[in-house]
């Protein structure tokens, strides 16, 4: 009887030295990584360090209704400002035509060159007059594509979607 309780108490006294210890390398494995790669870093008084940001820097555009394949402008940035485009939001509406048929996105005000994404539905809608029937799709881009200053970002498609962009812009020395 006497060594159960003696190995209850030694039990008791090791998990009070290694509960701690482990709860601590639990802590200090911890860490906050963005999609890039970047590791958020702490001071000496362990607080998480932040950049602050002015919240006119961030844009978020209306929908642009492209219903033709002829060039469709999303946004465009006077020469004092450059943009980052974090998020393209699509809103596909259900037509007659092939709803398979895919959307280009571009890094300029002409839809002329390289598209920065090329969206294609991934499924066809029925033709209704029901809202329910539109297909909401997203793309997040990391860090951000960037948008030199003076620029804009258009897009050309053969079906009927709203695009809106989500992002932020930075003084033009920061993109060249």
């Amino acid at each position: 009887m006497r060594i159960d309780r003696v190995t209850f108490l030694l039990a008791i006294a090791l998990m009070a030295i290694l509960i701690p210890a482990s709860a601590v390398a639990t802590v200090s494995l911890l860490k906050i990584q963005g999609g890039a790669g970047n590791v958020a870093n702490v001071d000496v008084a362990h607080q998480l360090l932040a950049a602050e940001s002015d919240p006119k820097t961030f844009l978020s555009t209306p929908y642009a209704h492209i219903a033709t394949a002829s060039c469709t402008v999303i946004d465009t940035q006077p020469a004092s400002k450059a943009l980052i485009v974090q998020q393209l939001r699509f809103v596909v509406e259900p037509t007659s035509a092939s709803l398979l048929a895919p959307v280009y996105v571009y890094p300029n005000t002409t839809c002329s060159g390289t598209p920065m994404y090329w969206y294609q539905p991934t499924r066809d809608i029925p033709y209704s007059v029901s809202s329910l029937d539109y297909m909401t799709d997203s793309f997040v881009f990391e860090p951000g594509v960037p948008i030199a200053a003076g620029g804009g970002v258009s897009a050309t498609a053969s079906l009927t979607v709203d695009i809106a962009l989500n992002g932020y812009t930075v003084p033009p020395t920061a993109v060249p």
